[in-house]
């Protein structure tokens, strides 16, 4: 998702121990995307100490099998206003574990792709992002090890803050992991037609504080959790470069 990729870009440089880390050229991502998808964000490809944390508790409910949204993003850097749309793909793989596929358009043109694997549209699990301009995909980025998850965070409660805890490197990185912290803490519930007019049951905002390295925010982003859905979608990001503000355009769900 759009956060995945805002918290790939707040990660510094790492040292990289190149084992595992061979390079993807773009070509092979934009004609085999499904293909490359199944191979690369799915549960097996997550750590398995990762995975025992987050599966802790009773499996999540199966609530929808895809949804395609389009988003409108509107992008204030530094007082310069922008616009862009973007197309998600979300696939259910069960158990909280949602595949993303999402394209960015500047000038109805793509010009890049981020893949992920994330759990229920809030924490991104595996992250990566082609450029489609350069030759070669940027490496992607997981959880290496998890301090704290609460898994309960798909039960939002108004008033309650959950916390995810975390170390992020590169693929076949093995020392030098970047802490992020995120704190997020729910809000009034609302009818999901608010957010938009065919969903159905309740939408809880769920806001969030990304905290970095050097324990200081880098982030605050918005996100509106669907109940009858069992995924979160983002509403707003912020950084100190840029506020973006998502306004969804077109939304199909398959159940």
């Amino acid at each position: 998702m759009e956060c995945a990729n805002l918290l790939t870009n707040l990660l510094l440089p790492a040292i990289l121990l190149t084992s595992g880390c061979a390079t993807v050229e773009t070509k092979e991502v934009v004609n085999n995307s499904q293909s490359y998808l199944s191979q690369n964000f799915t549960p097996s490809q997550i750590d398995p100490s990762v995975r025992l944390v987050i599966e802790k508790g009773p499996p999540l409910p199966t609530l929808f099998r895809t949804m395609k949204v389009t988003y409108s993003i509107d992008y204030n850097e530094a007082g310069r206003i922008s616009q862009r749309i973007s197309n998600y793909d979300f696939k259910n793989l069960g158990n909280g574990y949602i595949q993303v596929r999402s394209e960015v358009l500047n000038n109805s043109i793509p010009y890049r792709i981020n893949l992920n694997i994330g759990f229920a549209g809030i924490s991104y699990l595996k992250t990566q992002t082609v450029f489609l301009g350069r030759s070669n995909a940027l490496q992607p980025i997981e959880v290496k090890e998890i301090k704290r998850f609460d898994r309960s965070i798909t039960l939002p409660i108004k008033g309650k803050t959950y916390k995810l805890e975390y170390k992020t490197g590169y693929t076949g990185q093995i020392m030098n992991f970047k802490d992020e912290n995120v704190s997020c803490t729910a809000e009034d519930t609302q009818p999901a037609s608010l957010i938009f007019p065919t969903l159905t049951g309740n939408a809880i905002p769920l806001t969030c504080s990304v905290v970095g390295q050097n324990n200081v925010v880098t982030a605050k982003l918005r996100y509106a959790w669907l109940e009858e859905y069992g995924i979160a979608l983002e509403q707003e990001s912020a950084t100190a470069q840029q506020k973006a503000i998502f306004k969804i355009n077109a939304l199909t769900v398959i159940r």
